[in-house]
């Protein structure tokens, strides 16, 4: 799924539904919201980086293409 939105919001990749990150391939700037979700990066995110989609405890596996 590839979302685009407005100045203010990163548009991102979710790769598959179960990750908790996704890949923004523009990156995106401190500030910025996710687009449709209502999560605002709290840094710069380097273009294919990624960035949490949902708040990921510490200790806690980290799943990108459905894996840890």
């Amino acid at each position: 799924m590839k979302e685009q939105g407005a100045d203010n919001e990163a548009g991102y990749i979710l790769l598959k539904s179960e990750d908790s990150v996704v890949v923004l391939p523009e990156g995106g700037r401190v500030g910025q919201v996710l687009s449709g979700t209502g999560i605002v990066l709290k840094e710069d995110i380097p273009a294919g980086h990624k960035a949490a989609a949902k708040s990921i405890r510490k200790g806690t596996d980290v799943i990108k293409y459905g894996f840890a």
